[in-house]
C-alpha cells in the first residue's frame, strides 16, 4: 500500500512567498474613511463598519482591519 506522506527534504519544500496581485485602485485613503463599531472576526482579523467620505458623498461600508 502506498503512504499518503512523504518524508520532506531540501529539494521538495520551496521557500518563495505567495503574493496576491492587486489593483492599487481597490486602495482607498485612510482620510476618507471613519471607523464605527467591530461587526464581525475571524482568523484574519475584525471587521468595522465605517463611513466613507468619497466626491462629497458619504457610503455605509465594512473595513477589514
Amino acid at each position: 500500500m502506498k503512504s499518503l506522506f512523504q518524508k520532506l527534504d531540501k529539494e521538495s519544500i520551496h521557500i518563495e512567498p505567495q503574493v496576491d496581485r492587486y489593483s492599487s485602485k481597490w486602495e482607498i485613503p485612510s482620510g476618507d474613511l471613519i471607523l464605527g463599531d467591530v461587526i464581525g472576526e475571524g482568523a484574519f482579523g475584525l471587521v468595522r463598519k465605517a463611513l466613507m467620505y468619497k466626491n462629497g458623498h458619504k457610503v455605509t461600508v465594512a473595513v477589514k482591519t
